[in-house]
């Protein structure tokens, strides 16, 4: 088992919980996918100055990995990412009072080259994917213990509802969203915008694959004449993914239904949905992804 450490800006931590927390890391380093196999442990760290001007260092994120893969052509957070399982990972508020630099600074690391003393910033000692040693580890989830969950990782709805909802247009987007524990503006914002642009992308793809279902090859328009396929976020919209071509597949109601109620993740090294770590179906049509071998 390898554990790792890695550091995620301050500023792309806060764009993930303003969008939908995502449960998932993405990096340009191949060592992301190399130094971690499915069962082991990411922990995310960040930095941000505090109110008397030091650094403050935080433990933000713990990945329980379920999935490791590829991301779309020239995405912009890299081509590598892996998936936590989301009932066993966590986000973790960062607080003044939850400052890690000590934990952080007394970290071993499988390379033995600990941060210790040393006067730069804790980001800059951590731009390189580090591996934890079994100590490591144990100091971590000790400290992880006396941290508070970040809130904002339970507001969006479920995605199903969601989904449904943008399909359905902007008024049963925004009584979704009308709850108690409200949505930052930006993230409302950016969900209306998406359930004014979903018509005209459902319509495209709906052209384009002529009814039939990407996964299983169905086609609702020869067998009953009508479009019974469904669109579905690849990464849904609620954690954080993007209402464009490059983020949808068509397909079925059993299949949408499955992917949902499995958790299941997109590959785009070979256009595969991933339900398990010996379990993955491809893509039996497609016309408009791209893959990232």
């Amino acid at each position: 088992m390898a554990n790792i450490l890695v550091y995620w800006t301050w500023d792309n931590y806060q764009a993930d919980l303003r969008f939908g927390a995502g449960f998932n890391f993405n990096s340009r380093q191949p060592r992301l996918h190399q130094a971690v196999e499915i069962g082991d442990t990411v922990w995310a760290v960040t930095s941000r100055r505090l109110g008397d001007g030091r650094e403050g260092v935080f433990i933000v994120q713990r990945l329980l990995v379920k999935a490791k893969t590829f991301n779309s052509p020239g995405y912009k957070y890299g081509k590598y990412r892996v998936w936590g399982d989301i009932p066993k990972s966590s986000y973790y508020a960062a607080r003044d009072e939850d400052n890690a630099d000590r934990i952080v600074r007394a970290l071993r690391f499988s390379s033995d080259r600990p941060i210790g003393e040393s006067r730069q910033p804790v980001g800059q000692h951590l731009q390189t994917i580090r591996e934890l040693t079994a100590q490591d580890q144990q100091l971590l989830t000790q400290f992880a213990l006396t941290l508070s969950p970040e809130p904002r990782t339970a507001r969006m709805p479920e995605e199903m509802q969601l989904e449904a909802a943008i399909i359905a247009g902007g008024e049963e987007v925004a009584r979704l969203l009308d709850t108690p524990q409200a949505l930052d503006k930006e993230a409302k914002a950016r969900l209306g915008e998406a359930a004014r642009r979903s018509p005209r992308l459902r319509s495209e793809l709906q052209q384009m694959y002529e009814g039939r279902c990407q996964m299983g090859d169905f086609d609702s328009r020869a067998r009953y004449n009508a479009d019974v396929v469904d669109t579905h976020h690849i990464q849904y919209i609620s954690r954080g993914g993007d209402d464009a071509l490059d983020n949808i597949v068509v397909i079925c109601p059993n299949h949408h239904r499955a992917i949902h109620a499995t958790g299941a993740v997109f590959d785009y090294y070979d256009l595969s949905f991933v339900f398990g770590e010996e379990q993955r179906e491809k893509l039996a049509i497609n016309y408009h992804l791209k893959a990232n071998e």
